[in-house]
C-alpha cells in the first residue's frame, strides 16, 4: 500500500469517503470507508459468471432447471439441455466439480506491507478477475493471483482526475473497472508489478450531466446504462 497516495486522496475533497484499503499485518482484515453497496458485490457471483441467484440445477440426472426469476426460462424445466451438453459438448453430468468456499480462499502475500492498513474482503477478489474461462476455473479451485491494494469509487470526472494526478505523483498503477465484463484480461493485476495497484470503480458515476433537447443528445457519466 502506498501510504502517501492514500494521504493524498484523503486530503483532496474526501476522496476516501468510499474506499477499501488492502494491506497485511498478522491477519487479514479490511479497512473500509463508506464502501457503497453496489450490484457487483450484492447480486453477482464472486466465483463465476452472472447473477448469484441464477444457475442450472440438475434434478434426478434427468432434467435441468434454471433458478431465479430474472429470465424468461427461470423456473422452467429444460428436458433436452442435459442431452445436448452430453452429446454435443462432451460434458459428464455425473462428475461434480464444486467451487471452493469463499472462506477457504488462500490469499497471496502482498508485495507491500504497511502497518495499520489491513484487508481481505470479497471485493479484492472480484476486482482483479476478468471473465475469462481460465480465470473462473482458477478462482473456483482457489487460485487467487495479485489483488488490488486499494479500491476507490469516484462520483464524477473531477474526482477521477484527482485520483489520476495522485497516482502519477506517487507512482501508483490504476486499473479502471466499469461493468466488469472484461474479455481481454484488462482487469488482471500483474503478478510482477511491484507498485501499489488502485482499482478505480466507476459504479457510482451514473448521472446525466445535461440533455440537449434540440439535437436529441445527452452527456452522461460512464455507468448510466
Amino acid at each position: 500500500m502506498n501510504v502517501e497516495f492514500v494521504k493524498f486522496l484523503d486530503n483532496h475533497d474526501n476522496l476516501l469517503e468510499a474506499s477499501e484499503m488492502n494491506g497485511r499485518n498478522e491477519d487479514y482484515t479490511v479497512q473500509e470507508n463508506n464502501v457503497p453497496d453496489t450490484y457487483r458485490d450484492r447480486i453477482m457471483k464472486w466465483n463465476g459468471w452472472g447473477y448469484a441467484d441464477s444457475s442450472f440445477v440438475i434434478r434426478n440426472y434427468a432434467n435441468a432447471v434454471l433458478t431465479g426469476n430474472r429470465y424468461n426460462l427461470s423456473g422452467q424445466t429444460l428436458p433436452y439441455l442435459i442431452k445436448y451438453m452430453e452429446e454435443k459438448l462432451g460434458v459428464a453430468i455425473d462428475i461434480q466439480t464444486p467451487s471452493i468456499r469463499y472462506e477457504d480462499l488462500i490469499i497471496p502475500t502482498l508485495l507491500v506491507l504497511v502497518p495499520n492498513f489491513f484487508s481481505f474482503s470479497i471485493s479484492f477478489v472480484t476486482y482483479n478477475r476478468p471473465y475469462l474461462v481460465h480465470d473462473i476455473a482458477n478462482l473456483r479451485n482457489g487460485t487467487v493471483g495479485r489483488i488490488p491494494d486499494i479500491i476507490v469509487w469516484p462520483k464524477n470526472e473531477e474526482e477521477v482526475m484527482t485520483i489520476i494526478d495522485g497516482a502519477k505523483k506517487f507512482d501508483v498503477v490504476i486499473i479502471p473497472i466499469g461493468g466488469g465484463t472484461s474479455v481481454t484480461a484488462a482487469l488482471e493485476c500483474p503478478s510482477e508489478e511491484a507498485r501499489s495497484i488502485c482499482s478505480l470503480d466507476m459504479t457510482l458515476m451514473d448521472a446525466i450531466i445535461y440533455i440537449d433537447d434540440k439535437n436529441l443528445l445527452c452527456r452522461a457519466q460512464v455507468m448510466l446504462v
